[in-house]
């Protein structure tokens, strides 16, 4: 589903993904979530225990008329990584 969540819109997800016990799926598919996004994503998700399942893949539609499509490159992917390192409770990472 494309709400248009940008990377402004990771940044306050992030903060409430700090102190989150409760949410176990989110999915941030089909948005306009870029490196920077990501990046704020990865620092919320750090020391979180609860989520489990993140999808922030994108969606390319055959004609290519899709502009609400996530754009996270090889930046974004590193802070992904350096993430995974801390976060224990992660068990489903959907990038594409």
């Amino acid at each position: 589903m494309e709400n248009e969540i940008d990377d402004k819109g990771c940044e306050h997800l992030a903060e409430g993904l700090k102190s989150n016990s409760v949410l176990r799926v989110l999915s941030l598919a089909y948005n306009r979530v870029g490196d920077i996004g990501v990046r704020y994503l990865a620092d919320g998700l750090r020391q979180n225990t609860a989520l489990q399942t993140l999808d922030i893949g994108f969606f390319i539609s055959r004609k290519q008329v899709s502009v609400g499509k996530n754009k996270i490159g090889d930046v974004g992917c590193k802070h992904v990584a350096d993430m995974l390192r801390q976060n224990t409770a992660l068990r489903v990472l959907y990038l594409g």
